[in-house]
C-alpha cells in the first residue's frame, strides 16, 4: 500500500459541457468598435460528501474543454482536490496576469517572466486590508 495521497485538479476533456437550461452560442469575432463576444460554458455535478466536478469550455477557437475537480478539507470533505475558493482566487490572479502581459506586450515593455507575479488576499474581514 502506498502512502501517497491522491489529489486531483483537472484534465483535458474529450467532450464539451452540455448545458440543459440554456443554448450555447458560437464565438463571434467583433469588428471594431464592436466588442468581442464569447461565453464560458460550465456544467457542474455534485458527488459524495463535498466532492464536485465541472466541465468548462471557453467558446473561443483554440480553447480545449477541461474537467475540474473540487473538494473541501476534512471534516466536511476528503481534501482530494482544491476547494472552490482556491479556483476563484487563482482565476482572478491568472486573469489579471494575462491582462498585464497583454499590456506589456502592446507597449513593448520587456519583463522577466520568472519575476512576473501577483499576490492576492481575500478575506471575509476587508477592514484588515484597509
Amino acid at each position: 500500500m502506498s502512502d501517497t495521497k491522491e489529489y486531483k485538479v483537472g484534465e483535458l476533456s474529450d467532450t464539451v459541457p452540455a448545458p440543459t437550461q440554456y443554448e450555447t452560442r458560437p464565438f463571434k469575432k467583433g469588428r471594431p468598435p464592436e466588442p468581442l463576444q464569447f461565453e464560458i460554458n460550465l456544467t457542474a455535478e455534485a458527488h459524495d460528501r463535498q466532492k464536485k466536478s465541472g466541465m468548462v469550455q471557453v467558446n473561443t477557437p483554440g480553447f480545449s474543454p477541461v474537467k475540474l475537480y473540487c473538494d473541501e478539507q476534512t471534516p466536511v470533505g476528503d481534501d482530494t482536490a482544491p476547494p472552490p475558493l482556491a479556483y476563484l482566487c487563482a482565476g482572478i490572479a491568472f486573469c489579471l496576469m494575462t491582462h498585464l502581459t497583454d499590456i506589456y506586450t502592446a507597449r513593448k515593455i520587456k519583463i522577466k517572466f520568472d519575476e512576473h507575479r501577483t499576490e492576492n488576499a481575500f478575506s471575509d474581514r476587508p477592514q484588515q486590508y484597509a
